[in-house]
């Protein structure tokens, strides 16, 4: 979704503009010129760099002053079960889906424990498929303190002995000689890093990445 600036500068753009056209148009939105925009709010909301929650709410579209005297008008009509190369069957499951879709069956019902109610709904027996290769799930993240905060707690569930594994203490020798090459990235460098400085952290059964 973009960000609802994007919008406003157009706006602020045309009207100028079209005041060539007639003097009235300046007064009107988007300089008189009929203006078709296609969303969907259940898709992501604006990626405001280093903003919280409440900075992407306020970037969106809905907080303009363009909305107020926006028209909207639904799309109810799923143009994809009107394609002539499906057959019956393909249609009715292409609609099935569809609907289930609208049905919200995605969605996680509010809870005060967020991170919670998401490794409960992704992970639902996690603990009864340990060491199971077969069992896949995995959570998506926009952030990596997200990431962090999801592993902790699946972590937390697991039963026995926790282990760290390292996942580098030494580098690759080049294969020609190169003088001090042992000082190049020494296994205490390396071993600095952090899981929630790395793009994606992985659990034992899946992982929890950063979707960025």
């Amino acid at each position: 979704m973009a960000d609802k600036r994007c919008f406003e500068a157009v706006d602020r753009s045309l009207r100028p503009i079209m005041k060539s056209v007639a003097d009235e148009c300046s007064s009107k939105l988007f300089g008189g010129i009929t203006t078709v925009l296609c969303g969907d709010f259940r898709q992501i909301l604006p990626v405001i760099p280093k903003g919280d929650g409440e900075d992407a709410i306020e970037a969106s579209i809905k907080t303009s002053y363009l909305w107020d005297i926006r028209e909207v008008h639904s799309l109810k009509q799923n143009m994809r079960l009107k394609s002539r190369n499906m057959n019956s069957s393909t249609t009715m499951e292409k609609e099935s889906f569809a609907q289930w879709i609208l049905d919200n069956d995605l969605m996680i019902h509010s809870s005060s424990d967020g991170v919670r109610a998401i490794v409960r709904s992704t992970y639902a027996d996690l603990l009864d498929h340990i060491g199971d290769s077969n069992y896949r799930q995995a959570i998506l993240a926009h952030k990596n303190e997200t990431v962090e905060q999801i592993n902790d707690y699946i972590m937390g569930m697991q039963r026995g002995e926790e282990k760290t594994y390292l996942s580098s203490d030494t580098i690759c020798k080049a294969d020609f000689q190169l003088e001090d090459e042992d000082l190049l990235y020494p296994a205490e460098f390396l071993n600095t890093f952090s899981r929630i400085s790395k793009p994606c952290t992985e659990t034992k059964n899946g992982c929890s990445g950063d979707a960025s």
